[in-house]
């Protein structure tokens, strides 16, 4: 597979046989190159793992639809101004279909149980276990994915500075059923601002991810797989190497879809800076050094308004 292939789908990468304990055998080094290169041509992939079994699949669809039946009032309870990807996003008239609620820094000891105390001051214990236990478990997986991604870069020597200059986001997310045949909106055409985007759902599909040369694929993972994109602070660090691709919701039918979106972002402060190994004659320097927190006020404000933001905040103009 090339970038110039007409996709009909996105790569889909085995890790059921991989020894996530011994780097360096011919399973590991299989899964970085395949994860170098689905990066590379199309920025995402299906990540197939036997992780999840299927009583926790319907505890956490059912948790997660216990919560958005809340009162709007509930869920607004966590709504924060100054944070506004944090907490409750939805009623949008341009994605009616779209509701999500953040839990910023989820995998901090006692954040969900805090979130959940904040949603139903009496206590809800199986919520919290079941989002609690999904998260434990996507949170494992997307450090495997991550050191896979590194360590296919070439760049060991920068591993642990990279898994410890982030934070996570843990997203739950309900689109609304569009009750029609056609096609509806349910989150428009975007990128992620993440190091990668973790995405597990629901078997009601929507997922659109487009190519380099603008072709939309439909995305329909198993249900043992999550789905892993590439988000702009990763294509910054990587100097371009590993592409983020636009993505959108594409909804139709009767059926509600429900997706646990686990995003890693850069700390505040932190100054993302392309390693010096990444930089050559073939492959000049296109991203200057930046605060990721500076960025993000950079697109909540008027001046992101353009189709490539990272590049518009601190693009070398190459």
């Amino acid at each position: 597979m090339n970038s110039q292939i007409d996709l009909d789908s996105i790569p889909i990468i085995d890790f059921y046989t991989l020894n996530l304990k011994k780097t360096g055998t011919p399973e590991w080094n299989s899964a970085k190159s395949q994860v170098r290169k689905a990066l590379e041509d199309c920025g995402c992939f299906e990540a197939s793992f036997n992780r999840i079994p299927p009583e926790l699949r319907k505890a956490t669809f059912g948790a997660l639809k216990e919560f958005f039946d809340l009162p709007l009032e509930t869920k607004k309870l966590t709504s924060c101004a100054h944070q506004p990807l944090h907490g409750y996003l939805g009623q949008y008239p341009q994605n009616p279909l779209f509701e999500s609620i953040g839990i910023y820094d989820a995998t901090s000891s006692g954040e969900i149980e805090n979130f959940t105390n904040i949603m139903w001051p009496e206590g809800n214990p199986y919520f919290s276990k079941t989002v609690q236990t999904i998260l434990e478990i996507l949170s494992d997986i997307e450090g495997i994915i991550r050191t896979v991604v590194v360590e296919s870069l070439g760049l060991e020597v920068y591993l642990e500075e990279h898994m410890n200059s982030t934070k996570t986001l843990l997203r739950l997310i309900k689109y609304k059923e569009p009750r029609t045949t056609e096609k509806t909106i349910g989150l428009g055409t975007h990128t992620d601002k993440s190091v990668i985007t973790l995405n597990y759902q629901n078997q009601v599909h929507g997922l659109e991810v487009k190519t380099k040369e603008g072709k939309w694929i439909n995305v329909k993972p198993s249900p043992n797989s999550v789905v892993v994109i590439c988000g702009e602070s990763l294509n910054a660090w990587s100097n371009g190497r590993l592409h983020c691709p636009e993505h959108r919701c594409m909804m139709s039918g009767n059926e509600t879809r429900y997706a646990v979106a686990l995003f890693s972002f850069f700390k505040a402060g932190y100054i993302v800076k392309v390693p010096e190994e990444l930089v050559d004659a073939q492959h000049p320097l296109l991203f200057k050094p930046f605060d990721y927190s500076e960025y993000l006020k950079f697109r909540q404000s008027k001046a992101s308004l353009s189709q490539m933001p990272l590049k518009a905040y601190c693009g070398t103009g190459i």
